[in-house]
């Protein structure tokens, strides 16, 4: 298995991001709607289970991150554009690195 520290880490942050952009805005009462701050905050969960699962399973992973960072992006617009970006991107890095890429420490 190789390790895939850099999307692990990007993705954690990016989970990281989006629940305290969801608790934000459900404390701050930023959207009319009242459950789009709370599927925010389960997808952010979504993309937190993606990133440890990006060490397993690269695809799954990485779909996970993706689905979960264009969903919060949709669903809480400003709030989310941290945390999806770093979602989105840690999910497109894991599907580009090859199986076979060498480790740098």
């Amino acid at each position: 298995m190789s390790r895939r520290l850099g999307e692990i880490t990007f993705g954690a942050i990016g989970a990281c991001f989006g629940i305290t952009g969801g608790i934000f805005a459900l404390s701050v009462h930023y959207h009319p709607s009242f459950t789009e701050p709370y599927i925010g905050i389960i997808l952010s969960i979504l993309g937190l289970i993606g990133a440890f699962v990006v060490g397993f399973r690269k695809r799954v992973g990485s779909a996970l991150m993706i689905a979960s960072g264009i969903g919060g992006l949709i669903s809480l617009h400003q709030l989310y554009a941290l945390a999806g970006t770093l979602l989105i991107g840690a999910g497109l890095l894991a599907l580009a690195k090859k199986p076979g890429d060498p480790v740098t420490e």
